[in-house]
C-alpha cells in the first residue's frame, strides 16, 4: 500500500535514492529473506518451528506491515518503533 502523494510530501534526505531503485531493490531483498528462511528451515539443527525461524517470522511480519503503517495509516511514530524492533 504505497501512497506516492504522502511520500512526495515528506521532507527527505538528499541521500534518498531515486524512486526506480526501490522497485529493483525490494524484490531482491524479499527473495533473499525467503531464501534465508528456507536455509534456516532446512538446517538439520532446526526441527519443526525452531527459535531462529520464530525470530525470522516475527521480523518478517513487522517488516511487511511497516509499509501499511507508514504509507497507508501515515503513523510515522509507530513506523519508527517498528523499525527499531
Amino acid at each position: 500500500m504505497y501512497n506516492k502523494i504522502y511520500y512526495n510530501s515528506l521532507k527527505k534526505s538528499p541521500l534518498t535514492p531515486p524512486d526506480y531503485v526501490f522497485g529493483i531493490v525490494w524484490p531482491i531483498l524479499y527473495v533473499m529473506m525467503f531464501v534465508s528462511a528456507y536455509l534456516i528451515q532446512s538446517n538439520s539443527k532446526c526441527i519443526g518451528f525452531c527459535t531462529p525461524l520464530v525470530y525470522f517470522t516475527v521480523q518478517l511480519l513487522i517488516n511487511l506491515s511497516w509499509t501499511t503503517v507508514f504509507f497507508g495509516l501515515q503513523m510515522r511514530r509507530t513506523a519508527f518503533i517498528m523499525i527499531l524492533l
